[in-house]
């Protein structure tokens, strides 16, 4: 985690690296599961926006690694966009660009809430124009999502992985 959070660039390589863990320990990647949405709702309760941004991409990078499960990520954006402000709605736009492609393979209708939300923020109008902006060019038509989330694929896993070795750890936010 402390590697994580000094280079949150190398985020998808230390969450592959837990995935492979997690098929013959998965003791160990729940643990650091646990630990890593706890160091989130620290960091989100003291506006500590650098370490929440790692923490989000983090558990983004889990999921697209299926090392989390897709109600995690869906908990996340509920919280996030519960209370809009600029620097959430900005997190939940990252979140989802991080970890769109997963949920549109496991989730669609979640996914679906979550751009509804998206909308009802932008109609309200009470956050600064460059997020609104944002939040317009993150959410693109059903038929763009697909070449959107390209950027983060999920990972589908071997089949050298057993299937029954990958746990999907679910944890509530």
């Amino acid at each position: 985690m402390k590697a994580q959070l000094a280079s949150p660039s190398f985020s998808p390589v230390y969450a592959a690296l837990v995935a492979v863990i997690n098929t013959k320990l998965p003791e160990n990647g729940e643990t650091l599961l646990k630990r890593v949405v706890i160091q989130f709702r620290r960091s989100y309760k003291r506006n500590d926006k650098p370490v929440c941004v790692a923490m989000v991409r983090f558990i983004g990078h889990l999921i697209n690694q299926q090392v989390a499960h897709e109600l995690l990520g869906l908990q996340l954006l509920t919280v996030l966009l519960e209370k809009p402000t600029d620097d959430s709605v900005e997190l939940a736009v990252s979140f989802v660009k991080e970890v769109g492609a997963a949920l549109t393979q496991l989730s669609p209708q979640g996914l679906h809430a979550i751009f509804e939300r998206f909308r009802g923020v932008l109609h309200e109008g009470s956050i600064d124009k460059r997020v609104q902006y944002m939040i317009e060019a993150s959410a693109p038509r059903s038929l763009a999502r697909s070449l959107f989330f390209s950027l983060h694929p999920s990972v589908n896993l071997p089949p050298s992985v057993s299937r029954g070795l990958a746990l999907a750890l679910s944890l509530s936010l």
